[in-house]
């Protein structure tokens, strides 16, 4: 549908599209929970803590005080959309493509704000993910922190296509709008 639009008008096709999947899975997520009998909160995985931009620098902030040395760190996600995107809804995790250092998981469990640490392994990374991912330059002494670019955290999250996936992606379009010619030319 954007492709056959005008270049000027390929955006706002493209954010009606990410909308219209949100609300078809929100949907389905819907029907599937209550034709199984279970309440609506339960069929989207049960109530859990989440976390916003500032709980989530807070939290990196006290990792990095306890680090001694100079320590690396991939962030993939929700938590990625947020430190990086524009994104504003909150996330349940913080996920990365490998298992987190040991003296990560050490100082996370150290800290006051328990935000948990998940590797989302066997998942694969867009072709050329490596070249492409950002350091985040953060007011941290020892952490360094990675995320992917916007256009392949679009294809990790579009992917998976749960109606927070698809919502966390229009916000990162509203906030830094996707281009369309961009995304066909990489991906």
């Amino acid at each position: 549908q954007a492709l056959e639009k005008l270049p000027a008008h390929r955006q706002q096709s493209m954010a009606e599209v990410l909308l219209q999947l949100e609300e078809v899975r929100e949907s389905l997520v819907s029907t599937v929970g209550q034709a199984a009998g279970a309440p609506a909160w339960q069929a989207r995985g049960g109530p859990a803590s989440t976390f916003g931009r500032h709980e989530i620098l807070a939290f990196l902030t006290e990792i990095d005080d306890l680090l001694t040395g100079p320590l690396a760190m991939e962030i993939v996600g929700g938590a990625a959309a947020l430190l990086a995107h524009g994104a504003e809804s909150p996330t349940k995790d913080i996920n990365s493509f490998s298992e987190f250092d040991k003296r990560i998981e050490h100082a996370a469990a150290l800290t006051a704000q328990r935000i948990p640490l998940r590797p989302v392994l066997g998942h694969k990374a867009p072709r050329g993910y490596d070249e492409r991912r950002l350091r985040l330059y953060l007011p941290f002494r020892n952490l360094v922190v990675w995320v992917p670019d916007c256009y392949d955290l679009l294809l990790m999250k579009a992917g998976r296509a749960s109606a927070h996936d698809l919502r966390v992606l229009a916000e990162m379009h509203r906030a830094h709008p996707f281009d369309l010619d961009r995304i066909i030319d990489r991906h």
